[in-house]
């Protein structure tokens, strides 16, 4: 496998862009709501691959091994050598079609010899827990899936994405990775504390939130935020729910906060959070953030991979851990890089919510406020026997 991670400002233009002639399979760029608007990058990388699978996404930040680029573009050109890939598209108006356009992509792309799905998102109108169900009904346990939704930095106004087509509102696109000699690798880190008291989740609708121990849920929320209250959404990405089923004895899942609604009373999260479910605050110190990132993603991500084996990374962080790290941004990047070694290209932003499968054989997740780590490689195949 081939990969070249290449940056773009303003000032610099493209940097380490590979030439014409390397003829990627697919490239993947993230860049701010506001570059990724007037097409130019879009246009730039198809003209110069224009074969080539062209995947982008907004953010609130892009990550790449030099740390982090807000008014810039960062991405990853890709060509496989004894692996195939093949990309899978829909388009949304609300949340509502969530699990339909979920399906649609795991149609397209369902196959024998699939290994794995790198799924990108709108970031806004949608449910990331009823998308992920849509895919997964059309695929096999075995079947890894990671990727991010797409972010507009702290404004929660508009998102976008480029799926080898102009950026645009409302899309959701993934890709499929296929044949047996390609390697992927996952990993999630957290790294939250849940604080305050335990509280029932006695009214919502699937990721609308109305009422917690009978009483309105933002009214509770507002009460334990005080003075950041005001500025909320924004300020409920450094407070976190945790939600867990009091029937299951599995790990609590985090949920980030988009939208509130007043007049209504409602706070709509970016995946579900089901009545009678267990619910917390959470926040977090940096060394935590950090260290989960490092020790969890980067390390469970790189586990099944050969050591000697070429691979690129794909980091995908939610933009509350960034407003939490504020400028030890740069030190969570830098602990990933460092752990999955020099020779890993690496790309990545800062989103609204993390998909990821939680380990092999089980069903891919919405991992809210968590960093993502997604690396590919590919090994060569085995020699074939000399018929006698």
């Amino acid at each position: 496998m081939k990969r070249a991670a290449f940056t773009w400002t303003s000032g610099s233009g493209w940097v380490g862009l590979p030439e014409a002639d390397f003829a990627p399979d697919l490239v993947l760029y993230f860049g701010s709501r506001f570059i990724l608007a007037d097409h130019h990058v879009f246009d730039a990388l198809k003209e110069r691959f224009p074969q080539t699978i062209v995947l982008g996404a907004s953010g609130g930040g892009q990550i790449h091994r030099g740390g982090i680029i807000d008014d810039g573009v960062t991405g990853l050109a890709l060509k496989f050598e004894h692996s195939t890939i093949r990309l899978a598209k829909s388009v949304m108006n609300d949340s509502g079609g969530s699990y339909a356009a979920g399906r649609i992509l795991g149609m397209g792309l369902e196959a024998e010899d699939l290994s794995g799905v790198f799924v990108l998102t709108e970031g806004l109108n949608i449910n990331g827990d009823q998308l992920i169900d849509g895919i997964s009904s059309h695929l096999p346990p075995h079947v890894v899936i990671c990727g991010g939704m797409a972010a507009d930095d702290g404004r929660f106004e508009r998102t976008m994405l480029c799926a080898d087509a102009p950026p645009m509102r409302g899309v959701v696109a993934a890709i499929g990775f296929y044949g047996k000699n390609i390697r992927l690798g996952f990993g999630h880190g957290g790294g939250w504390q849940a604080i305050g008291e335990e509280m029932d989740v006695s009214l919502s609708r699937d990721n609308n939130l109305y009422d917690l121990n009978g009483n309105s849920a933002l009214d509770i929320y507002e009460t334990q935020l005080g003075a950041a209250a005001a500025h909320l959404p924004l300020s409920g990405l450094k407070f976190p729910l945790s939600i867990q089923d009091p029937e299951r004895k599995f790990a609590p899942l985090v949920r980030t906060l988009l939208a509130i609604d007043r007049d209504v009373g409602t706070m709509t999260f970016a995946g579900n959070v089901p009545e009678n479910w267990k619910v917390r605050l959470m926040n977090a110190t940096s060394c935590d953030l950090i260290s989960a990132a490092a020790n969890d993603a980067a390390c469970q991500s790189i586990a099944s991979l050969r050591p000697d084996t070429a691979s690129a990374s794909i980091l995908i962080s939610c933009i509350g851990r960034r407003l939490v790290l504020g400028d030890d941004s740069k030190r969570e990047v830098d602990a990933v890089c460092e752990k999955l070694g020099a020779e890993s290209a690496v790309t990545g932003f800062y989103s609204y919510g993390e998909f990821c499968t939680p380990e092999t054989g089980h069903q891919a997740q919405l991992f809210n406020q968590s960093m993502i780590v997604f690396s590919i490689s590919e090994e060569m195949p085995e020699p074939e026997l000399a018929s006698a």
